[in-house]
């Protein structure tokens, strides 16, 4: 159903974005410059509801560029909105998604696509560098993650954690996405904060769980904008935030049997109580232990403690959303997000 038609040479590049235009003609212009003719590539801009000039944008790119530019609209609120309706609508066998604020090195699809030679290979992430607007201070390097920035080496190698790759450098196999149930919410507008989730982390859990293999390739490069208003605290804390969202549901759908390895064992009251009782033992260990991801923690004890605050105040804020809301909880505990499932319910 979701796989006639489609070649397993092309590459489909899909870019969400939304109100971005300042970056999106960078990143578009360097994805028009690939080297890469195995196969071949396409572009997607899938415009999740801008209203800035962003189809202006995508046109004059089209007329002054050397590859074609296909755009979307779908305004629809929600990432992965945009990565769905991009994986719908697209050709290729493969599905490259980058952010809207990249620069991709000229190789960048070459690299991606040779990996995928191996069948067992389901899904393949790349390097990510920054490029600074500002210079940052000292302690911004010691919470890098929170920049989305990558890198576990220069060489091709397996993974076998969904922690290291991130969706600004991320490509799929477009049957293996359907196989699996496609991403979770993720990215969100401010507004509708509370119908975040933990976006392509628990893509990458399920296409490892259905025993695809990850794969890292150092050489599949992409620089990210990082714009000086990501420097600041306050940036910082909102990130820890919204990490506090992710984390609560994960943890709710764990609690139901959803995500996890346990969802395929055999349904029971014992089997449901094993999972209920762990997964309220993960939830007490995020509130209470969580930590940022920092190899400097000690060295800047304060902002780790303020982040952890931040990171807690999230947790806090989705569970409290989930006793009010009933169809809060009913969104977080869908099968899946892929076409109209995906909806919010507002």
């Amino acid at each position: 159903m979701h796989t006639a038609g489609r070649d397993m040479r092309l590459v489909s590049i899909i870019i969400p974005t939304r109100n971005r235009t300042q970056y999106l003609r960078g990143a578009l212009e360097s994805i028009q410059e690939q080297r890469f003719a195995l196969g071949g590539y396409e572009i997607i801009v899938v415009d999740n509801g801008s209203t800035d000039d962003t189809r202006q944008v995508v046109g004059a790119l089209n007329k002054s560029g050397t590859k074609e530019i296909r755009y979307v609209y779908d305004d629809r609120p929600g990432l992965h909105i945009g990565r769905h309706r991009g994986a719908e609508v697209a050709q290729g066998g493969i599905l490259l998604y980058g952010d809207d604020d990249i620069v991709a090195s000229p190789d960048w699809v070459a690299e991606i696509a040779r990996c995928y030679q191996d069948s067992r290979v389901g899904v393949v992430g790349g390097k990510i560098v920054p490029c600074w607007e500002a210079e940052p201070l000292p302690w911004v390097e010691a919470f890098r993650d929170y920049l989305s920035l990558l890198d576990v080496g220069e060489g091709i190698q397996q993974l076998h954690t969904a922690n290291d790759m991130c969706g600004c450098n991320l490509s799929v196999r477009r049957d293996v996405l359907f196989e699996v149930g496609g991403f979770n919410p993720d990215a969100m507008p401010q507004e509708f904060i509370k119908y975040r989730g933990d976006g392509e982390t628990a893509l990458m859990n399920k296409v490892l769980w259905s025993g695809y293999r990850l794969v890292y390739n150092g050489r599949a490069i992409v620089e990210h904008v990082i714009s000086p208003d990501r420097l600041t605290m306050d940036y910082f804390k909102r990130r820890a935030f919204n990490q506090g969202i992710s984390n609560s549901f994960t943890d709710v759908r764990a609690a139901h049997g959803l995500d996890l390895r346990d969802a395929v064992r055999p349904k029971g009251v014992l089997s449901y109580a094993y999972r209920y009782v762990r997964a309220c033992k993960r939830c007490i260990k995020r509130c209470l232990f969580w930590k940022v991801p920092s190899t400097n923690a000690q060295k800047y004890k304060e902002i780790s403690e303020e982040l952890h605050h931040s990171h807690a105040q999230g947790w806090a804020f989705h569970r409290k959303s989930l006793s009010e809301d009933a169809l809060l909880l009913e969104y977080v505990l869908r099968d899946n997000y892929l076409g109209a499932n995906g909806e919010l319910p507002i």
